[in-house]
């Protein structure tokens, strides 16, 4: 349970420093007049379930020391973190640009607890 909590945590850190780099790397773009063809909350979206993979990830392979990796959690947590992603989409399209504040809670509930099923 306490592994659990702590990827948990990890997962959210990482995932949300991946996520305020993407979005000030874009803004300083922005800002030169350089655009790229792609929205900030898909591309922040994007960076979710790889942010939260890669903190489980490395927590468990250099705190945990883990000789092998866990595939099966991997591509579990992987599925599980886009259909996360998708479910926020629909939140808000419901709701508004406020439920794009719990994705991370969402995307790293869904990513800890398939990365465990694996």
């Amino acid at each position: 349970m306490k592994k659990c909590i702590f990827e948990f945590f990890t997962a959210l850190v990482v995932q949300v420093t991946l996520m305020y780099s993407f979005v000030y790397f874009y803004e300083y773009l922005a800002e030169y007049e350089i655009y790229i063809s792609i929205n900030i909350v898909v591309g922040a979206a994007l960076t979710l379930p790889f942010g939260s993979l890669t903190g489980i990830i490395l927590l468990n392979r250099f705190v945990y020391k883990a000789r092998k990796w866990n595939e099966t959690g991997i591509a579990i947590a992987a599925f599980l973190s886009v259909i996360g992603i998708i479910m926020i989409g629909f939140m808000m399209d419901y709701i508004g640009f406020n439920a794009f504040y719990s994705a991370p809670l969402i995307v790293s509930i869904l990513t800890v607890a398939g990365y465990n099923l694996g």
